[in-house]
């Protein structure tokens, strides 16, 4: 699978990740901006305890993350440290940077069937 296949299929599963408990009172917008090979925009979009995601961007989200494609695949499937590559310079952000450590307890990879 390569890696434009790879992030399509993380954000299509995106939403069985989500755990609304963990998102009661959160409105907010986090636009992932991918770049390089397989790169592209996701907006991931929270509020009365639901997720919706599209491939889409905006100008005015709550936060947006910055990375390449390649590493945000890593990341989600567990293959590197999101907090080692921020380090690093790899990922950038802007705008509510709380929301970073909100979206890890908002989502749990493990509810997806493989």
């Amino acid at each position: 699978m390569n890696t434009e296949e790879r992030v399509r299929q993380i954000f299509e599963k995106l939403p069985e990740t989500f755990v609304p408990e963990n998102a009661q009172g959160v409105r907010a917008t986090i636009q992932f901006h991918l770049t390089g090979d397989g790169g592209g925009d996701w907006l991931v979009s929270i509020a009365d305890d639901q997720v919706l995601v599209e491939e889409r961007q905006i100008d005015t989200a709550d936060l947006t993350l910055t990375m390449s494609a390649k590493d945000y695949a890593a990341i989600t499937l567990g293959e590197a440290s999101a907090m080692v590559l921020f380090a690093l310079g790899r990922i950038k952000a802007d705008g509510n940077l709380s929301l970073v450590w909100k979206f890890r307890e908002m989502f749990d990879p493990s509810r997806v069937d493989s």
